[in-house]
């Protein structure tokens, strides 16, 4: 039985899938953008009523949570889970930076609803900072700095392709005209020189080197 054909609960349609429908919505937000979206312009899309999707996601909200769920919000940490405290902890940081740059869609879902492995990757974070020796105050404080330090950059790498005076030149790189002599900007290697600068201030912070 198609999709136009099914009938049940919530109207015409109503035999589609909730991945079905997450998948959709997901494909139309990475298309258009997530202020773009609707519950209505994704009925049209799959050919279904608007109370086919409402029966399986009562509002807009819940939708994007499913669409959080289904893109797996929780990243391998395999990367971050050996050597020493820096260097896990810079692993996480480089995680976090390169999931939302991979999924940019998910950054603007998260000032909708609270990203799923929010909690996990914060857990994880401050206990790598507390074996810096830092107190529990003093260790979420330092993990949200650096997650603000990762999701600046992103918002700073997506302005940069919109950029009138960034020139892309490979995958990563610019060429940047501000002043008498180009200036070629490689966007992962400022990544880790200012992560870098970074974790040699919190190492200072510290006491010691970890």
């Amino acid at each position: 039985m198609s999709i136009e054909e099914g009938r049940g609960p919530g109207g015409r349609g109503a035999g589609l899938s909730r991945s079905d429908i997450v998948a959709a919505a997901l494909r139309l937000m990475q298309d258009h953008g997530v202020e773009w979206f609707s519950m209505r312009k994704l009925a049209t899309d799959l050919g279904v009523s608007p109370g086919a999707l409402y029966w399986h996601f009562p509002n807009k909200e819940n939708l994007f949570a499913g669409v959080m769920d289904s893109v797996g919000l929780e990243p391998s940490w395999d990367a971050a889970s050996s050597g020493t405290p820096r260097e896990r902890l810079a692993g996480h940081v480089r995680i976090l930076h390169d999931y939302w740059r991979d999924h940019p869609v998910l950054v603007a879902l998260g000032r909708k609803v609270r990203p799923t492995a929010s909690a996990r990757h914060s857990t994880e974070g401050i206990a790598i900072i507390r074996e810096f020796g830092f107190d529990e105050p003093a260790a979420r404080l330092h993990w949200r700095a650096l997650v603000w330090l990762a999701l600046g950059f992103f918002y700073v790498e997506q302005g940069v392709t919109e950029s009138t005076h960034h020139e892309p030149i490979a995958p990563g790189r610019y060429q940047v005209s501000l002043g008498d002599q180009p200036e070629i900007i490689d966007t992962d290697a400022l990544f880790e020189h200012l992560l870098g600068l970074t974790l040699d201030g919190l190492e200072q912070a510290a006491g010691g080197f970890c």
